[in-house]
């Protein structure tokens, strides 16, 4: 057996156990196997990362019909843009454009002019002319001048990265720089508030802090359960070179994290109760269907 590393020793001390095995063999595919796609059919967010979460026993009885089911694994970047980022910054935006629509209101009503509508300060603002609509405005004096840059500033920036496409880190950045704290880094304002959403997720989303060496972790999306061919990942490097799958098979969960997705998994589609007329509809339905005589 090959000698710990300074890490794992520490590790090992402090009680905490790598999340997953490596696999370089062509073991069959089980429950908690970590796969990726690959070439044409890799597609991020939700089609880059997968973890197989049917059962053991059906696959060794093939009661799945070799269709798999599997959670897709969003990368730490792609759950921040493509989750966290809405929740995040929406409502600091509107907030942002009321203040907007407040100050530019306050400004028409001094000319004797028509207040505007928050989509009119929208369109207005999108095409980022702060002089221009301080001209319109009548606005001549420097401070009040700064202001409206300032608060045109932090509705564009928070726009903009709500905006945005594909992740962008100087996005993230920008919008942070109007949330921070005096004295902090935009970085750090971002490590602080998602160690604080890593604390607290929702109860369908499963968090893996490593799934391989170079990975910052993935979070496992528990209400997005799909579906593949069995075919489809690959248990050996062969069945990609020859192109008869679309995904590998590189790591599997060890025991406890893959119970504990699953335990989670199942109370994400816990029953819920239902009334006792629909019990008793359900009941009488083929006799409804069919007729009672």
């Amino acid at each position: 057996m090959a000698a710990m590393t300074a890490d794992e020793t520490a590790n090992t001390a402090a009680g905490l156990v790598d999340e997953y095995d490596g696999i370089l063999d062509a073991a069959p595919l089980r429950q908690g196997d970590i796969f990726e796609w690959v070439g044409s059919a890799y597609e991020r967010p939700w089609r880059g990362l997968g973890v197989v979460v049917t059962a053991d026993c059906d696959m060794a009885r093939n009661k799945m019909d070799n269709v798999v089911s599997f959670v897709p694994l969003l990368s730490f970047e792609d759950y921040l843009w493509h989750v966290w980022r809405e929740k995040r910054f929406a409502q600091q935006r509107m907030l942002a454009l009321g203040e907007l629509t407040r100050f530019i209101n306050k400004q028409l009503t001094k000319l004797g002019r028509d207040e505007i509508t928050s989509q009119a300060v929208e369109d207005w603002a999108a095409l980022g002319n702060v002089a221009g609509i301080a001209d319109a405005l009548g606005i001549s004096d420097v401070n009040l001048r700064s202001k409206l840059e300032a608060i045109m500033g932090r509705y564009l920036d928070l726009d903009a990265v709500l905006a945005g496409r594909k992740p962008d880190r100087l996005l993230l950045e920008r919008a942070c720089e109007h949330l921070k704290k005096t004295g902090q880094t935009a970085n750090e304002f971002l490590a602080q508030d998602f160690q604080s959403t890593l604390s607290k997720l929702p109860g369908d989303v499963f968090y893996l802090s490593q799934i391989r060496e170079q990975d910052g972790g993935v979070f496992a999306m528990l209400r997005h359960i799909r579906q593949c061919g069995l075919e489809e990942i690959a248990v050996d490097p062969d069945q990609i070179r020859f192109g008869s799958a679309s995904a590998r098979r590189f790591a599997r969960l060890r025991a406890p994290f893959k119970y504990a997705l699953t335990q989670q998994l199942a109370r994400v589609f816990a029953d819920i109760g239902l009334t006792p007329a629909y019990d008793e509809r359900v009941k009488t339905s083929s006799l409804r269907y069919f007729g009672e005589g």
